[in-house]
């Protein structure tokens, strides 16, 4: 798009963006439950990993939460203000604990005030195109996992990393931490980790596929949400109102269901035909 890869949010936008708020939805991967049903079917949150289980650094989410934990990088664009949203849906991240674990060694870290400190305090110093990376990473999920999986083969990493950081440095950190672990022995690799706070941010679609629930969250009464119809000619972001809501995040709107909207989408009053040769664009329903 044409953004510096070091421009930061607190850049100085284009007239007709000034007041406006950005939101780049993301997902802290937070799995601790094999058996939920969700892919993949996993416990682990690898930070590396190695062919020696001895020399794997993990962490282990604890408290109460989701396995896959709704985030968001929202900025007032052209507010020399501290934002007042935080990463999680409170500042607090309903109290989510970080147990890093290597070789047998644990250490505790509490995550809450990490994001406050590194993302909401720091947004205005924090590049743009690294909050966009997180919100991309669309095969991050089994790359925390380690299961493999098309970024680990054609793009390199699926996730993006980031640590504690305190002047808009928190994914140059991220990175700067991650590779120096890959060399270090296993209690000192283990130490850097935590002392760092490293974390894996993914693709928001795996918390909100669609944006629309940090929109709502964020007080937009009115959302216009352009979806493409990619699977067999039908919306593939409607599992937000299945049971259980998306990734087993919870159910966000009562009184209506998956069918219910994939209906209302069957039944648009306004079908456009796409431009006359395109492989792409076929329809446009509203």
């Amino acid at each position: 798009g044409g953004i510096s890869p070091d421009t930061p949010f607190g850049a100085e936008p284009m007239p007709w963006a000034k007041g406006k708020e950005m939101f780049f939805t993301a997902t802290i991967p937070a799995r601790s439950n094999a058996s939920a049903p969700i892919s993949p079917k996993t416990k682990h949150n690898y930070l590396e990993w190695s062919q020696k289980e001895e020399d794997r650094v993990e962490y282990n989410p604890l408290g109460r939460h989701v396995q896959y934990i709704p985030a968001k990088f929202a900025y007032t664009m052209g507010s020399e203000k501290q934002p007042s949203r935080s990463f999680c849906a409170n500042a607090d991240c309903f109290g989510l604990r970080y147990n890093y674990t290597c070789d047998g060694e644990e250490e505790q870290v509490k995550m809450g005030p990490v994001f406050q400190e590194s993302f909401v305090e720091q947004i205005a110093k924090l590049p743009v195109a690294m909050a966009s990376a997180a919100s991309s990473a669309f095969d991050g999920a089994d790359e925390v996992a380690h299961m493999g999986g098309f970024a680990n083969v054609v793009l390199g990493d699926g996730e993006v990393f980031a640590a504690r950081g305190t002047d808009g440095d928190a994914f140059a950190r991220g990175k700067e931490v991650r590779a120096l672990i890959e060399d270090l022995p296993p209690e000192e690799s283990l130490k850097k980790a935590a002392d760092a706070a490293l974390f894996p941010l993914i693709d928001g679609a795996f918390s909100d596929n669609t944006g629309i629930a940090q929109a709502i969250a964020g007080g937009a009464s009115h959302v216009v949400s352009l979806q493409t119809a990619w699977f067999n000619g039908l919306p593939g972001s409607l599992s937000m109102f299945q049971q259980g809501g998306a990734m087993d995040t919870g159910v966000i709107f009562e009184g209506v269901n998956e069918m219910d909207m994939l209906a209302a989408f069957l039944d648009s009053p306004n079908r456009v035909p796409g431009p006359k040769g395109s492989n792409l664009l076929e329809v446009i329903y509203f």
